[in-house]
């Protein structure tokens, strides 16, 4: 049985998936919520990956999603 993980680093491209899985966690805690605001903050982490990166773990046909910024 292979188990192996692997861990993609997400780019631009993905912006409107990790728009979905913000929204779904923001209303998880009832957080508001301004899909511009978050469009722009994620354009620029994009713009400066010095600032940090999004990573998806993958397992398999799994995704899951994973923040790491240097600050």
């Amino acid at each position: 049985m292979n188990q192996s993980l692997s861990l993609l680093e997400t780019q631009i491209s993905d912006i409107d998936q990790l728009l979905g899985l913000i929204q779904d966690f923001y209303q998880h805690f009832d957080y508001p919520y301004t899909e511009p605001e978050k469009r722009l903050t994620l354009e620029e982490l994009f713009e400066r990956p010095t600032a940090g990166r999004i990573y998806y773990p993958k397992h398999a046909s799994s995704k899951l999603c994973t923040f790491s910024a240097r600050l």
